[in-house]
């Protein structure tokens, strides 16, 4: 026989118990159920209860309900073993939500509700969810789960009333938009009622989505004819730095509030308006003072933008909504005239509170900002801003010993700056009428100082 057919024979007899083997294999995982290892108590799903295992993930739950659950001993502690795997049945009623011409279907266990066992409550209960009596049986509720579809639904829907703009170069005004809003108070209620009203698990709900209007004062219906905006309410300027970051931070903010239209009651959101500062939207950074300490952060110079806006609304006689001082002093303006900004938390809010239009002009010269307040009217009133010191705070200095100095020798690490507490007021005349606005107090903290000293020096140091 030729050494080939050799070959040949010996490949095909290791093919053969190849074939074997996998044959054998294959009907050893047909008669057995495949198993998944979950290690460590802490592994296992929200609540357990008997052979029931449940894992709620956010909105989207899935379910694990074993034949038998078997604990083995092992190195690393006790050891879950899973078997017939599968999703938790998502029974309960179906809400067919509809916003116009548009419908979604949302299974009850997608809003956060789930029907369960009365044997279960216990351990629902346990895990932070809230039980529901229902007509069709009892359900735990997520509401963690259910204000993330809320929410979902508020980004989806909720977009706030445009105040409209004045053009100064064409000397128009470009009329606003309405805005929507999602009534999560009255969905929370509703949907709530139709759950524990449902006859059947298997029902169908619809639902309309209640989102109301927000009216806009801008529209072209309300703005008056012939407006023009050419009376000056109040104007002021503030110097930055002529650093590239914060240059470019002061442009896109200004940019983002320039030739704001606000008709009378009209309120306008620096937050809103100028939106996030982040490295998407052009910002760069830039100094901003963090919890009392100046470092570089993402948007730095928008709150020198907000305060220079906000002393230009005190003597223009704006209504301050929303506005908060900064930790420390800032360099580029007066003590109880900055206004600090940060996306989303700190906002500033100003309302115009006279009975004509006013708008917001920005403009940047050099390396000085101005923030100016027109009317279609003169201002109808003298102002005075007062800013007294009620209070000055100390500062406390934290004294080392560091050998590595001279004996006698005395370091100043980082200057202290003392705090300070002022009281704020705004008084209006409008003929022989007076009218006095109070602010709550401004505090400034005062800032530690750090000395080093050697190991023979004498701090404070003693006059002879």
């Amino acid at each position: 026989m030729k050494r080939w057919h050799l070959f040949l024979l010996w490949a095909l007899a290791a093919l053969s118990v190849a074939l074997l083997l996998a044959l054998i294999f294959w009907s050893q995982n047909e008669t057995e159920t495949p198993t998944v290892h979950v290690v460590g108590h802490e592994a296992m799903a929200p609540f357990v209860e008997g052979n029931l295992l449940l894992r709620l993930v956010e909105n989207l739950p899935t379910a694990t309900t074993p034949a038998s659950v078997d604990e083995e001993d092992s190195d690393d502690g006790k050891r879950i073993v899973e078997r017939q795997t599968h999703r938790l049945p998502t029974n309960g009623p179906t809400f067919r939500i509809a916003v116009d011409k548009y419908v979604e279907n949302y299974p009850a266990s997608d809003l956060g509700f789930w029907r369960i066992e009365e044997r279960d409550i216990a351990n629902a209960i346990a895990q932070g969810l809230e039980i529901l009596k229902a007509k069709n049986g009892t359900y735990a509720f997520s509401r963690a789960s259910f204000d993330m579809v809320l929410q979902g639904w508020e980004r989806r829907y909720n977009h706030s009333a445009s105040e409209g703009r004045w053009d100064f170069i064409q000397g128009v005004a470009i009329p606003g938009t309405h805005g929507s809003r999602v009534n999560a108070p009255r969905i929370k209620r509703e949907l709530f009622a139709h759950i524990t009203g449902a006859s059947s698990p298997d029902s169908t709900i619809d639902y309309a989505l209640p989102i109301e209007r927000i009216e806009s004062l801008a529209t072209p219906e309300r703005l008056p004819k012939d407006m023009k905006m050419s009376h000056l309410l109040a104007r002021y300027t503030t110097r930055f730095a002529k650093k590239k970051g914060r240059t470019i931070n002061v442009r896109l903010a200004s940019k983002a509030l320039d030739g704001i239209l606000l008709m009378p009651g009209a309120t306008v959101s620096y937050n809103e308006m100028v939106g996030e500062r982040s490295e998407a939207r052009g910002y760069q950074n830039a100094p901003v003072i963090v919890q009392g300490q100046i470092v570089e952060g993402m948007g730095g110079g928008a709150c020198q933008v907000s305060s220079t806006l906000y002393a230009a609304a005190l003597f223009g006689g704006l209504e301050i909504v929303e506005r908060h001082n900064h930790s420390l002093p800032s360099h580029y303006i007066a003590m109880g005239f900055d206004a600090v900004v940060s996306y989303p938390l700190l906002d500033l809010v100003l309302k115009n509170r006279y009975d004509f239009p006013i708008a917001l002009k920005l403009e940047i010269k050099d390396n000085l900002l101005t923030a100016k307040i027109f009317g279609t009217q003169p201002r109808p009133e003298r102002i005075i801003v007062r800013v007294e010191t009620a209070a000055v705070i100390p500062f406390k200095e934290e004294i080392t010993v560091d050998p590595n100095l001279a004996a006698d020798e005395i370091r100043i690490r980082k200057k202290g700056h003392l705090g300070y507490r002022l009281e704020r007021g705004r008084i209006r005349w409008q003929g022989d009428k007076e009218s006095y606005d109070t602010f709550y107090d401004d505090n400034y903290n005062p800032q530690t100082q750090h000395v080093s000293i050697g190991t023979e020096a004498v701090y404070p140091p003693v006059d002879e």
